[in-house]
């Protein structure tokens, strides 16, 4: 079976544009829903900040240096990073990083905002794996790398 046809990189930098600020607004919503408010400490502890922040930039490079050790020993990461690069071509780096700023605050107000809070943490991390498959074996990694 061959791999489905990839969109072009800016009509999926749309595209994925779009379905981002949908799951914003509808993590937005629905913790506004939950909570009857939606607090400024959803965000961000003004007290703790500095230690979310070194937590957060600790938890980054261990998982940047787990998926450096996963490009080293499964075929599967070298595949799926290839296969992401060949999406993301004719994005310039300033998109990039824009839609990877959206996506992660997007994926954190909707999942562990909006369905961790109401659903605990293993249906939020089951369906944000969901989220990461994508088509073809390459993208089997990816998934288990999310979950």
């Amino acid at each position: 079976m061959s791999e489905p046809e990839a969109l072009p990189g800016d009509q999926l930098y749309r595209i994925a544009w779009i379905f981002y600020l949908f799951l914003a607004i509808g993590g937005a919503l629905w913790v506004g829903a939950q909570n009857g408010t939606i607090r400024l400490e959803l965000f961000v502890d003004p007290r703790g900040w500095w230690l979310d922040l070194g937590i957060g930039v600790a938890a980054g490079g261990v998982l940047l240096a787990l998926w450096q050790a996963g490009l080293r020993l499964l075929p599967s990461a070298s595949a799926l990073e290839q296969r992401l690069g060949e999406m993301l071509r004719g994005i310039d780096p300033p998109e990039v990083i824009a839609l990877a700023l959206l996506s992660g605050f997007a994926e954190e107000l909707f999942f562990r905002g909006a369905v961790q809070g109401a659903w605990g943490w293993p249906l939020a991390t089951l369906l944000f794996a969901l989220l990461h498959v994508g088509p073809g074996a390459a993208f089997r990694s990816w998934t288990l790398f999310a979950a």
